[in-house]
């Protein structure tokens, strides 16, 4: 303003004649300038749009996280222990068969109970990785892994350890849990929220079921120690 009021001075003329003169010579810059802005704000909407689509086309192409997968998660950092404690055996039988013996049994127990006991832990389980019979010795011998379980719980979550199941690996991928549970007649007592896979050996996988918390109330007398044998024919002992 004070730039045309001294350009008033200087050419004598009113000062409203200087300012109608000015703004008809700004009008058309203006209209630009407008024109301008006006591009801009078209072309930051645009790019908005853009980026909000490709956002809302890369969630819905991401897949979503199966409840096996959360499960396995939480099993892997919250519910096992890191320690896995390997295990040689000699066991004498008292049957001429590659069953498992009631001492053999027993003696396994034994030590399970022991460690969850020294390390604090809920529950364990035995696994046989080798199992060798030796009809004429009358002797087991193998190699084995214990697998301990710090909680059964985590949010709401119980991980039933007790219910594990050791099935083929090759019925698996062809048919699928609930169909091989079917077809072996395998009824668990609760609703099973997921199965996940803990372990494998002899071309088997242990499953173990997940199910909600507040259903957990339906287990009796769920064990706290597991053997588990792939080389016999009574697969969960």
């Amino acid at each position: 303003m004070g730039i045309l009021e001294h350009y008033s001075r200087i050419t004598k003329m009113p000062l409203s004649s200087v300012i109608s003169e000015s703004v008809g010579v700004a009008a058309p810059l203006i209209e630009k300038c407008i024109h301008y802005q006006c591009s801009i704000n078209e072309i930051k909407n645009d790019l908005l749009k853009f980026t909000t689509k490709e956002i809302i086309n890369r969630r819905r192409g991401e897949p979503e996280i199966t409840h096996e997968e959360h499960c396995l998660l939480i099993w892997n950092t919250n519910i096992r222990s890191p320690l896995k404690i390997p295990v040689l055996d000699y066991f004498q039988l008292n049957a001429n068969d590659k069953f498992m013996g009631k001492d053999e049994k027993e003696v396994i127990s034994e030590r399970l109970s022991s460690l969850r006991d020294t390390y604090n832990m809920e529950k364990a389980i035995y696994i046989y990785n080798q199992r060798v019979f030796d009809a004429k010795k009358q002797t087991v011998s193998g190699d084995s892994n214990i697998l301990l379980i710090h909680k059964t719980i985590f949010e709401d979550y119980y991980f039933d350890a007790g219910h594990v199941q050791l099935l083929p690996a090759s019925e698996l991928i062809i048919f699928g849990i609930n169909e091989v549970l079917r077809r072996r007649g395998i009824v668990l007592p609760c609703p099973v929220i997921c199965w996940i896979d803990i372990y494998h050996v002899n071309e088997m996988v242990l499953m173990l079921p997940v199910i909600r918390k507040s259903d957990a109330f339906c287990l009796v007398r769920s064990r706290n120690d597991i053997i588990i044998n792939p080389y016999s024919q009574d697969l969960r002992n």
